[in-house]
């Protein structure tokens, strides 16, 4: 049987963890607890990047500047009730069966240039941030982005004993 679902989420991520949770749920009867884990990560990095980077247009100089002065908690609530911002979306849309699980995420922000991200693995590994799509690309089995950046498939394929 094919589960399909769609979702919508606001420009908040703290309500990222509880959405994956939800998701996880969705799709446990797919996955080994292993799989599930390592979707469940890879899918948030997703979704907090649709956010962060895609909704909020928060780039990655910007993030670094902001973490450095203790204001990017605050920085991602102002502009989440900033006008320019407020009504913008993420859209998630979910398929799945015992084959794979197929996720796809996008925002309403401009894109990004997702190939130099790609390109070099080395990029910010020491930094305090900027690997959450290094996390995703480890747990996750396929990305593929649109060509503008502000829409991902994702894909988990599920192995080994499914959760109870």
């Amino acid at each position: 049987m094919i589960l399909r679902r769609n979702f919508v989420l606001d420009n908040n991520i703290y309500e990222v963890e509880s959405f994956v949770k939800r998701l996880g749920t969705l799709v446990r009867a797919y996955l080994s607890p292993e799989d599930l884990m390592k979707f469940s990560l890879g899918i948030a990095e997703i979704i907090i990047n649709a956010v962060e980077h895609g909704n909020l247009e928060i780039n990655y100089e910007e993030k670094s500047s902001l973490l450095k002065e203790g204001t990017y908690f605050d920085q991602l609530r102002e502009r989440a009730e900033n006008s320019k911002y407020k009504g913008r979306k993420i859209n998630i849309s979910l398929c799945a069966d015992e084959n794979k699980i197929e996720v796809t995420v996008s925002d309403s922000g401009c894109g990004f240039d997702w190939r130099k991200y790609f390109q070099d693995e080395n990029r910010n590994i020491l930094d305090f941030h900027g690997r959450g799509l290094k996390i995703a690309r480890f747990y996750l089995d396929e990305i593929v982005y649109n060509e503008t950046g502000n829409e991902v498939k994702v894909v988990k394929i599920p192995t080994g004993k499914k959760c109870k």
